[in-house]
């Protein structure tokens, strides 16, 4: 294990961040995901009662979040790929 670290370069804070990176990145896209499912929840309650303002906001912040969501999976996926 320690020749591994040794030509490496592995260290603990460098450990440390890529634990806390690849925690901030499930935390952001479940947030984002989360945020999509329920504006299109939010949306078609709307829009059945009849509130057409309301639905077509709701539909556009779920489009946004959806979009920020496939956003942070490609950011994610290129980053893997290139490093």
């Amino acid at each position: 294990m320690s020749l591994l670290a040794a030509t490496t370069g592995l260290t603990t804070g460098l450990l440390g961040k890529i634990a806390l990176s690849a925690w901030a990145a499930a935390i952001g896209v479940t947030v984002a995901f989360s945020a999509a499912i329920y504006c299109a929840d939010r949306a078609g309650t709307y829009r059945r009662v009849g509130r057409r303002g309301p639905a077509l906001a709701f539909s556009g912040a779920g489009v946004a979040a959806g979009v920020a969501c496939l956003g942070l999976i490609a950011v994610a996926l290129i980053t893997i790929t290139t490093k």
